[in-house]
């Protein structure tokens, strides 16, 4: 899932990421927690959602550990907010949510890459979250509209609302990458 836009995020190494606050999430298995981690580390990772999909609903509580640990380097945290998107759990859409809340207004580039992994996680939570990814069609970002336009493509049935504001954004976006994902999103599935 992760793309040109998200890869300039290994800049943020040095910075970190700011975590968001919320409840602790259930306990996982070391072992569980390890395979999880493997998964999203390498220089450019391969894709890791059939490996995590074959793990199960526990993979999503172990992506949310990760990506609250502070101790996990901050590109590996990012993979794991993105990664959420492969394993939809409730557990992991309360994450999201409440990650996009935090930082749905954001400005920095820690915010903005928090936000647009989320987005683009939340497409893989189906129709149910077209309304959260809406707004974020606008965001200042183009990271964060490429985010929100990847995960509006992912949604299978496009309500028409959704359409609609897909083919608005794509009339006046100005940045390459973001046009092509608003057009990916608008083909037919």
């Amino acid at each position: 899932m992760m793309t040109s836009h998200s890869l300039s995020a290994a800049l943020l190494l040095a910075v970190g990421l700011a975590l968001p606050v919320s409840a602790a999430p259930p306990e996982v298995p070391a072992e569980l927690r390890a395979a999880v981690e493997a998964l999203l580390m390498g220089y450019e990772p391969a894709d890791p959602g059939p490996a995590l999909r074959r793990l199960g609903p526990q993979a999503a509580d172990a992506l949310v550990q990760l990506a609250q640990d502070p101790s996990v380097p901050p590109l590996r945290r990012l993979r794991a907010i993105e990664a959420l998107g492969y394993v939809p759990t409730p557990s992991g859409l309360q994450f999201l949510r409440q990650l996009v809340a935090q930082r749905r207004d954001a400005r920095d580039p820690v915010g903005i890459y928090e936000l647009a992994a989320a987005a683009r996680a939340l497409g893989g939570h189906g129709a149910s979250q077209v309304s959260e990814l809406i707004p974020l069609l606008d965001h200042d970002s183009a990271d964060v509209r490429e985010g929100a336009a990847a995960a509006l493509g992912a949604v299978r049935t496009l309500p028409l609302d959704a359409r609609r504001a897909l083919e608005r954004r794509l009339q006046r976006e100005r940045d390459g990458g973001v046009r092509a994902t608003l057009a990916r999103a608008l083909r037919p599935k």
